[in-house]
């Protein structure tokens, strides 16, 4: 009969087989700190809605801004997937991915009109 062996938990491991997740954050409270930052572009980009057409440097700060909220939610995004990965037994990081992925929802909703929502291109949709 085959021998069973055990997947090693993760406290087992040595480091160097670790992701260097405190390279993206070096704790929960500062990603929390970026969630709120995140969130509070919300209003910021909606206030674009109907003026992106006005001139090329209403357009410019709406990429601008975009860009900022892109960078965001990437290491935000990163931290909190990698720490919901690391053992889906942690319900304090299931939740983390459920609030991210809430404000994510928002931010689109509250931005974008139906037929630019998420997949869009980046360049073609003139909404905000």
């Amino acid at each position: 009969m085959a021998e069973t062996k055990k997947i090693p938990e993760r406290a087992e491991l040595a480091q160097q087989d670790k992701w260097a997740i405190e390279d993206i954050y070096a704790t929960d409270e500062l990603w929390e700190a970026d969630l709120e930052k995140a969130r509070g572009y919300i209003p910021k980009i909606a206030a674009f809605a109907g003026h992106l057409g006005e001139s090329a440097q209403m357009l410019l700060a709406y990429a601008q801004m975009e860009e900022e909220i892109e960078v965001l939610a990437s290491d935000l995004a990163n931290y909190a997937m990698r720490r919901a990965d690391e053992d889906v037994r942690v319900a304090k990081y299931q939740a983390m991915t459920g609030r991210l992925m809430s404000s994510f929802v928002e931010l689109n909703v509250r931005c974008w009109p139906p037929q630019a929502r998420w997949p869009r291109p980046r360049t073609t949709s003139m909404a905000c």
